[in-house]
């Protein structure tokens, strides 16, 4: 498979991917809602706190995948990129913070931009440069 061939294809399969794990978390959330309502707080309720748990659980992963190949197509070096998904995914958001201040930090604003992508105009993350 060719160069020019490929982006599509990885294109195509993130937009599936996106599509796929955000509308079946959006279901499950509908279904969470109209199972266990979110409102009042039930805290002293066992089976709404489980519920709520694994339902919060799923909502981060959820954001938490779209993160991470934000993270895969940003690094060069794919071992570095599979170590911060992993510190994202195990430890939680406060990686994720430190992954965003340090690229931030060592690359200005710009470097939230993705690889290879310095001259769109079209950045995923920053819109259109001023």
């Amino acid at each position: 498979m060719s160069t020019s061939n490929a982006a599509p294809d990885v294109r195509t399969a993130l937009l599936v991917a996106y599509c796929v794990v955000g509308g079946s978390f959006a279901g499950w959330l509908a279904y969470s809602l109209t199972q266990q309502p979110l409102f009042p707080f039930q805290m002293e309720n066992l089976v709404w706190t489980q519920w709520w748990l694994l339902t919060t659980c799923g909502d981060f992963w959820v954001l938490a995948f779209g993160f991470s190949t934000i993270v895969w197509f940003s690094e060069d070096n794919k071992l570095v990129a599979v170590l911060w998904i992993l510190a994202v995914n195990l430890l939680g958001s406060s990686m994720g913070l430190l992954y965003l201040w340090l690229r931030v930090f060592r690359f200005g604003v710009g470097g939230l931009r993705m690889v290879g992508q310095e001259g769109d105009e079209n950045s995923l993350l920053l819109g259109r440069q001023q």
